[in-house]
């Protein structure tokens, strides 16, 4: 039985990634968007449009950033760091 479904992305979702410590989950797409979640909530805390030029297949929080930034890679060949208190990349 499904607890929840967490909806956002315009496209096929590639990869899902926890904190550290469960509190906090980040999705990439081929929308070419992250998407920071709270899982125990429920709900859509950021979205981030990132400079990626192909689908998201990797989103990793990075350690030591307080849950603060995410490196994503794509289709594109790149590697791009994001802050998701600003929801930039």
């Amino acid at each position: 039985e499904r607890e929840a479904l967490l909806s956002g992305h315009t496209g096929c979702v590639n990869c899902v990634s926890y904190s550290k410590e469960g509190g906090l989950l980040v999705s990439g797409s081929d929308d070419r968007r992250l998407m920071v979640w709270d899982p125990l909530e429920h709900s859509l805390l950021s979205t981030i449009d990132t400079p990626h030029e192909g689908n998201i297949f990797t989103a990793k929080f990075m350690p030591q950033s307080s849950n603060r930034l995410v490196a994503s890679s794509a289709a594109d060949g790149r590697v791009v760091v994001s802050d998701i208190t600003r929801g930039v990349a």
